[in-house]
């Protein structure tokens, strides 16, 4: 089950909140392991204050981040590239192809210990393929037990289309969604 929690769609990260700022009454009882840090203003654009309050604002709730100017929703959504613009993709077709949601999953045997891959499929006889490179290196993979597939996303997001999986690169920490085709 995909789990997104508040503001990875746009990568923010967590604040590291001065203790004289902190409001979560856990890490005020408990010092260190308070839960502000990820609990700040939600970063809607570039303008004073993120977009979440109004610029008048003189202090919010909590502190935002030091990059809300170019990492907040504004400027990904107009960004082809943006993690907002993956989180999106991934989504709508996790959305259009149940058998994500409920196809059987099954590992796939391979070479490189740095790469994770399996299948899932479902009762309409579709099998999706999942590769993905957790190393910050180019990997090639050989699944000669397929023969081609389609790459119908990346989360590089620049590449669709063929792919021959008897021997293929997944680039430095690169995952891709593979229509399986059938003979």
């Amino acid at each position: 089950t995909p789990t997104l929690y508040y503001g990875d769609e746009i990568g923010m990260t967590e604040v590291d909140v001065p203790e004289n700022q902190q409001q979560d009454p856990w890490g005020l009882r408990v010092p260190g392991l308070g839960r502000d840090g990820c609990r700040t203003p939600m970063q809607w654009n570039s303008g004073k204050n993120a977009g979440f309050s109004s610029p008048e604002t003189k202090r919010l709730w909590l502190p935002l981040t030091d990059d809300y100017e170019t990492t907040n929703v504004k400027e990904e959504l107009a960004d082809q590239k943006s993690i907002l613009t993956l989180y999106q993709q991934l989504i709508q077709y996790r959305h259009n192809h149940p058998t994500l949601q409920d196809g059987n999953y099954q590992s796939v045997i391979h070479k490189s210990a740095d790469c994770f891959v399996y299948t899932r499929n479902s009762s309409s006889n579709k099998t999706l393929l999942i590769a993905l490179n957790f190393s910050a290196v180019n990997q090639s993979l050989r699944l000669q037990q397929f023969n081609s597939g389609f790459v119908a996303l990346s989360t590089w997001l620049d590449r669709t289309g063929s792919i021959d999986l008897a021997d293929f690169t997944l680039r430095a920490d690169e995952g891709l969604i593979i229509e399986i085709y059938r003979n």
